[in-house]
């Protein structure tokens, strides 16, 4: 089942996840999703109750990001339910905290627009870009999800998404802010520099043969080997189990397509939608759908009439357009209404949650009878594939069963006629091909494998590939002789003294350049070479940005003071540096477009941290109980 979700959630529907943990997750850390449902309680929020079946789909869910952001590499012990409960827990009363502020707030889905949300995503649309039943069913039911967990989750994500954004998006900076930030994030400075370079450092120094070997024994640790283990191993691929498919077969199957082809029908509908609040409105509402309705039996544009009076902002600039029915997204007598209409009939006025309807249905499609030359070659893989299934995954439990008493892999070998083949050298790090994979590295590595000499357990690379192990040969770590590492051991120690070389000089300018030493005379005294930065902003790109970060750190200087340091490279190399001339940014300076661009970041910042913020209060305010 893991494996399922695993290989599904790296494609298509990744994106399907991703959208119920979007925007509020970066603001607030949540990475679990609340949804309705009854059961035993686990906890009660300010007196609302969350029970297990909310609690498991926020595990459910928590699984799903992992598998989304890590695919392949992700432990498998990081899915465990025991190891995702406490986490999801703690975000699912954060989540619900949320949500009962919103609701506070009066905020709200209406069914319309997130129908009309659902038929949009184009990973539900088929091959011609119109919205898939089908697709939208298969595509949920890959990770376990039905259709009506996901608009529940949908719809409350959509909801907590309103909430974020109300208090994110009033986020401002005063002009004084402004002239603020632009002092210092516009701020510029004379920069004068060198590098040592540790390698030219190296190149001056030499190391007898005695120190080096010296070196070596006084750093055991620096030339281990690395441990490694060769297994033997099975390898099962449902491939090799898909049999020859007869001509009867793929006629069958043909036929079986034709008629589910032509059984299936695809409805267009539009609507225009009132909304009311009382019961007057109501009336109001059914008596002003009755004139539209008089209109366009007289004549007028049923898309000009949407246009100009449904309050449904989704589909109203579309003409009342809502795409391809979609049954389990509408309530049901809209649906209802929908499928009595023949095309280009309209509705008469259908009440639902969102308010009241007009229903027009604008096409019927259907789909086109492929010939079956067309269809020949899917059709064999598609049922290669169905009858490849059953008899590998047999073969997976068999395989499973007798690998688990046997010995070693030879007799299941035997069982399942296939061959033992062998690994070449793994370590900790990986091996070659598919041991390169992090999940038979680990499990080759088992104590179960290397000390008590078992078989690993079948591993599922995938709904096609499945791996077992059985060591062959274990190479512990240990200290290489020095004849084998002995260029190694020397470069090391001329690494290290060259470190400790430039280290020494590096020192050395400091000082004299802290006492007052003119920068070219004593670049020109030892053999370096100064650059020099005039104006350098904070932000500047290129070879010499470290310097210049870190020329940012240092005290602010003016007038005819200087501030010197140095710093260590990340390529080893040390820099010094000599900051001078340090001019405060401005405001006035500033394009328009560069002024909202701060205004922007550090608008969103603050709404950031004013968000945060309320969570602790709201939280800190709470009644929160958990079981």
């Amino acid at each position: 089942m893991l494996q399922n979700i695993r290989e599904n959630i790296q494609g298509t529907m990744a994106k399907v996840i991703i959208v119920l943990i979007s925007v509020p997750f970066v603001l607030v850390g949540a990475e679990s999703l609340f949804s309705g449902g009854a059961g035993q309680d686990v906890a009660e929020v300010n007196g609302e109750e969350l029970t297990v079946q909310q609690l498991e789909e926020a595990v459910f869910l928590e699984k799903q990001q992992l598998l989304s952001r890590m695919g392949q590499n992700v432990d498998p012990a990081m899915l465990e339910d025991s190891r995702l409960r406490k986490k999801a827990l703690d975000t699912l009363v954060t989540r619900t905290l949320m949500l009962q502020q919103a609701d506070t707030l009066g905020m709200a889905v209406a069914d319309v627009e997130l129908n009309r949300m659902i038929m949009q995503n184009s990973d539900f649309h088929d091959e011609q870009g119109r919205f898939s039943r089908q697709r939208y069913i298969s595509l949920l039911g890959s990770i376990g999800m039905t259709p009506a967990m996901y608009k529940r989750l949908f719809r409350t994500d959509l909801l907590r998404t309103q909430y974020v954004s109300g208090i994110v998006d009033t986020g401002f900076m005063t002009d004084k802010d402004l002239e603020l930030q632009s002092r210092f994030l516009n701020q510029t400075r004379d920069i004068r520099y060198l590098v040592l370079s540790l390698e030219k450092f190296k190149q001056q120094l030499d190391a007898s043969d005695d120190e080096v070997k010296a070196y070596y024994d006084n750093n055991p640790q620096a030339f281990q080997s690395e441990e490694s283990v060769v297994v033997n191993y099975i390898e099962l691929n449902k491939q090799d189990f898909a049999p020859e498919i007869s001509e009867e077969d793929i006629e069958a199957a043909y036929q079986q397509e034709i008629a589910d082809l032509e059984t299936g029908e695809q409805r267009q509908v539009s609507h225009i939608l009132l909304e009311y609040d009382s019961s007057a409105d109501k009336e109001k509402a059914a008596q002003q759908l009755r004139d539209i309705k008089t209109r366009i039996d007289g004549g007028e544009s049923f898309a000009e009439l949407a246009a100009e009076y449904s309050d449904d902002i989704g589909s109203s600039n579309q003409g009342g357009s809502l795409g391809a029915l979609l049954e389990d997204a509408y309530p049901q007598a809209f649906v209802e209404a929908a499928r009595q209409l023949g095309e280009g009939e309209v509705s008469d006025i259908i009440e639902t949650d969102a308010g009241l309807h007009l229903v027009r249905l604008d096409q019927i499609l259907k789909t086109d009878v492929p010939d079956l030359e067309e269809r020949r070659d899917e059709l064999a893989s598609e049922l290669r594939e169905a009858k490849a299934s059953p008899l590998f995954w047999a073969a997976v439990e068999e395989l499973k069963d007798m690998a688990f008493n046997a010995m070693d892999l030879q007799e299941p070998a035997n069982a399942l006629d296939v061959d033992v083949r062998q690994s070449g050298e793994i370590t900790r790090n990986g091996g070659q091909g598919v041991f390169s994979d992090k999940r038979l590295v680990n499990a080759a590595f088992s104590d179960a494998v290397i000390k008590e000499g078992y078989n690993s357990e079948v591993i599922e690379l995938s709904d096609e590939r499945v791996i077992v192990m059985h060591l062959e040969r274990y190479q512990p770590a240990e200290v290489m002789p020095f004849a084998k590492v002995a260029a190694k051991a020397k470069d090391m120690l001329m690494t290290e003294k060259a470190r400790q070389a430039m280290s020494e000089q590096a020192d050395s300018l400091l000082a004299e350049l802290q006492q007052g030493a003119d920068v070219e005379e004593l670049a020109s005294r030892h053999g370096h070479e100064w650059q020099l930065l005039l104006d350098a902003s904070r932000n500047m790109g290129g070879s010499a940005s470290p310097v210049v970060r870190h020329a940012f750190t240092l005290p602010a200087v003016t007038g005819d003071q200087f501030a010197v340091d140095k710093a260590a490279l990340a390529n080893g190399n040390q820099a010094l540096m000599v900051v001078s001339n340090t001019e405060y940014g401005s405001a006035d300076s500033l394009q328009a477009a560069e002024q909202q661009s701060i205004r922007q970041f550090i608008a969103q910042g603050l709404a950031a941290e004013a968000f945060q913020l309320l969570q602790q209060h709201l939280e800190s305010e709470a009644q929160i109980k958990i079981y």
